[in-house]
């Protein structure tokens, strides 16, 4: 009796695993994302690096997903409504740490001041950007001290909706300076701009600023936290197996640009 006891129990054990990893596998976790390669476009080879850092690192856990494009802010809302299951990506903020759950640090970008080549610049300290004219991309975040220079009229931030109206700018003198990282100003100079253009463009290699950003998961959703877990889990393995820093470096090769 005791013997037949054990065995259905451990049927019933090897059942409820099995059972809860069928789920998991019949799970299609809906992420949005906006569009901002090359970490996230839907016509980059895997929808872009970030794009397939984030479906690898759920199917590590068992869990498949796919991405959604949306604007940035629609792309808040439905997460922060429980339409979907997480958003891609963000820094963080009170105000969204009310509102959702985070991920460990997806990944950071190192943003850097870009120049005209032409026009020598050196910066070591925030003083030496005074009287500077900076293009800034909107919607996006930056240290406070900038935009206190800007109040109190030291320099002047001109924001612009893409990365490509900046870099124009910069090209047509209309701005000294254009802060970014350099994987987005790079994508844009080497997709939709001719080589002479993005040839007179460099950037100077003091960092401006690192800011680290996360996957979001709606607290209103139940399975919040065991999606973020589970996203969490997959991420460590990818970083461990060296395959994180992999896929950057294909992606800074150009390796997943469209076929021309």
């Amino acid at each position: 009796m005791m013997r037949l006891t054990a065995f259905l129990i451990a049927n019933l054990v090897l059942f409820l695993i099995s059972a809860v990893s069928v789920a998991a596998q019949e799970t299609v976790i809906q992420v949005n994302a906006a569009e901002w390669p090359p970490y996230t476009k839907p016509g980059l080879k895997h929808q872009g690096v970030i794009a397939r850092i984030i479906r690898e690192a759920f199917l590590e856990s068992g869990y498949r997903s796919e991405l959604n494009f949306r604007p940035w802010k629609r792309a808040l809302i439905e997460g922060q409504q429980g339409k979907v299951d997480a958003v891609s990506f963000s820094v963080r903020s009170p105000e969204r740490e009310a509102i959702f759950l985070y991920s460990d640090q997806l990944f950071s970008m190192t943003r850097y001041f870009y120049h005209l080549k032409n026009k020598p610049f050196d910066w070591q300290e925030l003083s030496d950007l005074e009287g500077k004219t900076i293009g800034i991309d909107l919607g996006f975040s930056y240290r406070p001290e900038l935009e206190e220079m800007a109040q109190n009229g030291l320099i002047t931030l001109l924001e612009g909706r893409h990365a490509r109206n900046s870099l124009q700018r910069l090209l047509t003198g209309r701005i000294d300076l254009f802060a970014m990282s350099r994987d987005y100003p790079e994508y844009v100079l080497k997709t939709e701009f001719s080589p002479e253009e993005a040839n007179q463009i460099t950037y100077h290699p003091t960092p401006f600023e690192e800011p680290e950003f996360f996957l979001l998961f709606g607290k209103v959703n139940p399975r919040a936290t065991e999606y973020r877990d589970a996203f969490n889990r997959g991420l460590a393995v990818l970083r461990q197996s060296g395959r994180f820093e992999q896929y950057f470096e294909e992606s800074r090769r150009g390796d997943y640009l469209p076929d021309k």
